[in-house]
């Protein structure tokens, strides 16, 4: 290596392979796919309902609703599947059923949102909401497999990229505290994929 610019992420650093990790992934999908469609129905028509009305309760119930989906992401897939492949899943699980009680956490405390804050994240969040339900019927179609369509809507990758955008429904310090964990989550789930 001759420079900072020429390094390339080995898998050395990764615990597991990207062939390993997709395949856990769709495991846990599988095991578990009834639970991930109900899921991502709630949160999307509920982060539709937060972000169009300013409701209090379609707020509280998204909110929830994604703190039952990092809890089970926490307790069932780090802590069941990813911990036959390596000692460090209970530390993501941990951090799974922290963020899990921060957003119970926000969902006590949150307010209605401003309508700032609204207009622009509302298109983001229907957005997002409806791509988490076709996404999985694309990949279905595209590759014949129920197994890939049900893995997608069980990545880890895809439930923070719904929680960063439901960010600005949490109150402040509760939202500050919220970013790690979804970004790390993130990092987390898409690094074994870009190792060679």
């Amino acid at each position: 290596m001759q420079g900072w610019w020429d390094y390339l992420l080995q898998l050395d650093f990764i615990p597991v392979s990207p062939r390993v990790w997709q395949r856990t992934v769709e495991r846990h999908a599988v095991a578990v796919w009834p639970f991930h469609a109900l899921l991502w129905a709630v949160l999307a028509g509920t982060l539709t309902l937060a972000y169009r009305r300013r409701s209090v309760v379609s707020t509280r119930t998204a909110l929830v609703a994604l703190a039952v989906g990092w809890a089970h992401l926490g307790v069932v897939f780090f802590g069941q599947y990813v911990a036959e492949l390596t000692w460090s899943a209970s530390w993501a699980m941990a951090g799974c059923l922290g963020q899990a009680a921060l957003l119970v956490a926000g969902s006590v405390l949150c307010r209605p949102i401003d309508d700032a804050v609204r207009s622009g994240a509302a298109l983001l969040a229907i957005a997002t909401a409806i791509a988490a339900l076709l996404m999985p019927l694309g990949r279905l179609l595209g590759t014949g497999s129920p197994s890939a369509a049900t893995a997608l809507a069980g990545d880890p990758a895809l439930l923070a990229v719904v929680t960063l955008i439901a960010l600005p429904l949490l109150p402040g310090a509760v939202r500050w505290l919220s970013l790690p964990a979804s970004v790390a989550l993130l990092a987390l789930a898409i690094v074994p994929r870009l190792a060679r």
